[in-house]
């Protein structure tokens, strides 16, 4: 028996890869936020203003998918006989993060942004992983033993 056909394992191989990335992603964002260029071009160096939100966090949550993935390349990896879990055991440790920061927050507005914050995470994380088993599938030889007709010799 192979460890990718194990539920377990592909459940606490996914988990980690997920704490892992989401601490790649909260590095990045540490880097990003000052030299964000859609920021400067649309508000210059002034305080950006909520309402322009809906601007900022597609954009984001494209960063976001870009920088994750490396996730989704190893979730796609892992095999597709549990990818489901796989996905919803990487998107865990987003979830539990976003939870603890909304709750332990003292600021109480900051319970709706963490509430934005899960629902993109959501979004997010899977598709990065979507987006990772295309690019591994697109680069990945074919290995099967079937005759493919445009490489045969005349």
């Amino acid at each position: 028996m192979y460890l990718k056909d194990s539920k377990l394992w592909v459940a606490v191989a996914a988990a980690l890869a997920g704490y892992l990335n989401v601490r790649l992603v909260e590095t990045f964002w540490v880097f990003w936020l000052p030299i964000n260029p859609i920021a400067d071009m649309l508000f210059g160096h002034r305080p950006v203003s909520p309402y322009y939100g809906w601007v900022l966090y597609p954009t984001d949550a494209l960063a976001s998918v870009l920088v994750s993935l490396p996730l989704g390349v190893f979730i796609a990896w892992l095999g597709t006989r549990h990818y489901r879990w796989a996905v919803a055991f990487a998107t865990l440790p987003y979830l539990s993060s976003v939870y603890w920061f909304g709750l332990l927050e003292i600021v109480p507005a900051a319970r709706l942004e963490a509430a934005a914050i899960a629902v993109i995470s959501v979004v997010v994380t899977p598709l990065a992983c979507w987006s990772g088993r295309l690019l591994l599938n697109r680069f990945t030889p074919n290995t099967s033993s079937k005759p493919n007709p445009r490489h045969q010799s005349p």
